[in-house]
């Protein structure tokens, strides 16, 4: 009820129905509190279970039930191969062991790994970026209240300190990619926001965008603020 109407109450009317807003607005922040409890508690959970294993296709031995990113992912972390060895090739003996002696030295030089090139370099750095968008998808899954509030922290421990390190930069990276996948899966017409989750998408982004040009501009401006702060 509007509080023009509300005025418009006798006076004992009004305070039946101002209470029963009051209890009704007690029940919506205890509901609320309920929900913020749990959703913490999902974070710790998660948080314990990533600081483990920080993407879950790493911790499978095996290219089973995984899709074509996963495997691709796995091969390069773990070094897993597309088909098992046969049994046969394993009984082969190695070239160095038919070698005799004389010919030792010339078949350990043909068996040793050559350097690797700028070509072999670049398919490295290829496959670290490949890692770092397949992490970035898996967070952007998250709901964005919980990127928000990690977001939120990391925004709170480097205004303490005056500066951000490696790692929190490494997270505000991730952080921001993730909500801009959900930006483009709405774009997409693949994912939808309530308001309240497009506000914290949005704050989510300007806080991360924010702390990487502030802080990333100048590696000595931890040195510059500690001194500011008398440390």
């Amino acid at each position: 009820m509007p509080k023009e109407d509300l005025k418009k109450l006798p006076p004992e009317e009004r305070i039946k129905r101002l209470k029963q807003l009051e209890e009704e607005k007690k029940r919506e922040i205890e509901e609320a509190h309920q929900g913020i409890r749990e959703s913490e508690e999902e974070i710790k959970e998660e948080r314990k279970w990533k600081e483990k294993v920080p993407i879950p296709e790493v911790a499978q031995d095996t290219l089973e039930n995984l899709s074509e990113g996963g495997k691709e992912l796995l091969r390069v972390h773990k070094g897993v191969r597309k088909n098992a060895p046969k049994e046969d090739d394993e009984k082969k003996p190695s070239k160095i062991r038919k070698q005799g002696e004389g010919g030792l030295e010339e078949a350990v030089e043909k068996e040793k790994t050559p350097p690797l090139g700028p070509a072999m370099m670049d398919y490295g750095q290829q496959q670290a970026a490949a890692m770092n968008i397949e992490y970035t998808l898996q967070l952007s899954r998250r709901p964005v209240s919980d990127l928000y509030k990690e977001m939120s922290d990391i925004n709170r421990s480097v205004q303490e300190k005056g500066y951000l390190s490696s790692e929190q930069e490494r997270r505000v990276e991730y952080l921001t990619g993730a909500v801009e996948e959900k930006f483009k899966a709405v774009e997409d017409a693949r994912y939808s926001f309530s308001e309240d989750a497009a506000r914290a998408a949005s704050l989510t982004q300007q806080i991360g965008t924010t702390m990487q040009n502030v802080y990333k501009k100048d590696k000595g401006s931890a040195f510059e603020h500690d001194w500011y702060k008398g440390r």
